[in-house]
């Protein structure tokens, strides 16, 4: 951002706000985002801004139409707007400063693990169900439009969200190709968007964040790279990036309910039953904070470091086989397990274990197989 123009945007937002020269947080088609001082209540504060050679009247329109979106939906999940204004032809609105980080910048770093990988998912789909529920529709869901501030994810540039007004009438252009292409929905590009169309990209939001790979658009969701995903979950995020928009979640709403429910653990019957255990140690396993990966992976690796399970080979996979196989050893792994359990970072032991049986070979897995298919 050059000088002349901030200085128009200082006059503009007034001796109030003061400025960050060396800061400009974000820059995108439409707009850009610096850092600023609120002098009055001593807090630093974000000014959204209309790039001026941009500012026509439809921009305008549609700028002002972005900060009234956001001022109607409070939401702890949504990035929260303090006051709007225009001066001399430079439109501005004033935000929350969000102290933390974007989700792309956290992926450049490598994938999420299982547990901050359900707080994104609980945050976001929080947010948008939010959003849809006001009728508004966010069209740019991707890892750049995502904050994570102390784990909570926060959702922003509602720059070209879709909404009606009390009458109806819609505050976009319809047909117009909005968004980010790599994120869209296939109707999103053909100009038809719904709620449907936001759980798409959040879908592909998610599995990006889950797998740390890219997502590769694909018309069979099936055929995508779903290695290292608890099955669980693969179905919920199958169905969330569905190709057509009849055989996705309803919204954001119910998507969120359905993921949150795959990352739960699973009943502690059920887990018995698989194993073949007839007692369990008293405390209930549902009461454990942990994503919804077999417990049998989790017991597996920790028999395999307290030599509990006599495994011949060293590598987890087998240890996995081992134990699952040794009905008794697993017995005692189970109660080992609760002894040590504010020991261990279950939740990475398990994702380590996940990404593991993705490539045991498949001899290997039909003897786990029974076990896999009763915690799935």
């Amino acid at each position: 951002m050059n000088n002349h123009f901030l200085e128009r945007l200082q006059e503009a937002v007034g001796p109030r706000y003061h400025i960050d020269p060396e800061v400009d947080v974000a820059s995108g088609g439409m707009g850009m985002v610096v850092r600023a001082h609120d002098t009055q209540l001593d807090c630093p504060i974000a000014i959204k801004v209309l790039r001026p050679e941009q500012a026509t009247a439809a921009a305008v329109q549609r700028f002002l139409r972005e900060a009234q979106i956001l001022a109607n939906l409070p939401h702890p999940n949504i990035v929260p707007i303090r006051d709007y204004g225009s001066r001399h032809g430079v439109y501005f609105y004033i935000m929350q400063w969000l102290d933390g980080e974007t989700l792309a910048q956290r992926l450049a770093r490598g994938r999420l693990s299982m547990r901050e990988t359900r707080q994104l998912a609980d945050g976001l789909l929080e947010a948008l169900a939010a959003a849809h529920h006001h009728g508004v529709i966010h069209r740019d869901v991707k890892p750049s439009n995502v904050f994570l501030v102390d784990g909570r994810a926060v959702l922003t540039d509602f720059g070209v969200a879709t909404a009606r007004s009390r009458s109806g009438e819609k505050l976009t252009e319809p047909g117009a190709l909005i968004g980010t292409r790599e994120y869209m929905a296939p109707e999103q590009i053909a100009g038809d968007v719904t709620p449907r169309s936001d759980v798409y990209s959040a879908g592909i939001v998610l599995y990006e964040a889950l797998t740390g790979r890219e997502w590769r658009v694909v018309d069979a969701p099936e055929r995508a790279d779903w290695s290292g995903v608890l099955p669980t979950l693969r179905g919920v995020l199958q169905k969330a990036v569905a190709w057509a928009p009849g055989d996705r979640w309803a919204d954001a709403g119910e998507f969120r309910k359905a993921l949150l429910a795959a990352f739960d653990p699973a009943p502690a019957r059920k887990i018995a039953a698989a194993a073949g255990l007839h007692t369990l140690p008293d405390k209930d396993i549902l009461d454990l904070p942990l994503a919804s990966a077999s417990l049998t992976f989790q017991s597996a690796a920790l028999a395999n470091r307290s030599d509990i399970v006599q495994a011949t080979v060293n590598s987890l996979s087998d240890a996995i086989v081992y134990a699952a196989s040794h009905k008794a050893d697993l017995q005692k792994v189970l109660g080992k397990y609760f002894q040590i359990q504010e020991q261990q970072d279950l939740d990475d032991i398990t994702e380590d274990l996940v990404h593991t049986w993705a490539k045991v070979p498949a001899p290997k897995r039909e003897q786990f197989t029974p076990i896999v298919e009763a915690l799935s």
